[in-house]
């Protein structure tokens, strides 16, 4: 389990440094895509609790990395999607070439 969590945070190390974007907001970029989505739906894609969703999201925002607005037609729900700086990050991340650790390869 140690050298698992060790894997993984070698593997957002590099994220951070090569996109600016944890491991946790990089699953949500991937998730928006270039869709616009409900944070409830980007909850569930990404099965994340609510609240840590609507905190990534927050983050993200902060940096203008995606815009919510209130839904149309339900004012309660929140509209999510990729600013133009979202996508140059989410196309940085599907560009990468990530050096996984070891512990990390057995499982890909």
């Amino acid at each position: 389990m140690r050298d698992l969590f060790l894997g993984l945070r070698q593997l957002e190390d590099q994220l951070i440094e090569q996109v600016g974007v944890d491991l946790n907001e990089a699953i949500l970029l991937c998730a928006l895509g270039s869709d616009s989505r409900l944070s409830t739906e980007v909850s569930r894609l990404t099965g994340f609790l609510p609240a840590h969703t609507s905190k990534l999201l927050a983050s993200l925002e902060r940096r203008n990395l995606i815009k919510r607005t209130a839904g149309s037609v339900d004012r309660r729900q929140v509209v999510c999607q990729l600013t133009e700086a979202g996508l140059s990050s989410l196309e940085t991340l599907r560009g990468l070439e990530l050096d996984y650790p070891p512990t990390l390869q057995k499982l890909l």
